[in-house]
């Protein structure tokens, strides 16, 4: 079994054809996280956008990485690129 390093090593990897390819809509982003649109992680996503913010606090208690993943790339503009989302997921991982 591959530790989450080594997972996220991989991950790299294969985004880096994508690194310039800004993450404008929401099913970027969930692609960006590993999920599609219609997954549990696109879902979540629109969750994110449509909750208000106190069911909106409640959550990012329990999904911290994918909201403020979320959070940064809604507030920026213009949209990331896959490459900036990767280092800003870096950072926050740190």
């Amino acid at each position: 079994m591959k530790s989450l390093e080594q997972l996220r090593s991989d991950a790299r990897r294969k985004w880096q054809a994508y690194a310039d390819l800004q993450i404008a809509e929401t099913c970027d982003l969930a692609l960006f996280l590993g999920g599609s649109p219609d997954s549990f992680t696109g879902m979540l996503l629109l969750l994110f956008e449509k909750a208000d913010a106190g069911n909106r606090a409640m959550l990012a208690s329990v999904f911290v990485e994918p909201y403020a993943l979320w959070a940064i790339w809604h507030a920026l503009d213009p949209a990331p690129t896959f490459a900036e989302l990767q280092v800003i997921r870096d950072i926050l991982a740190s």
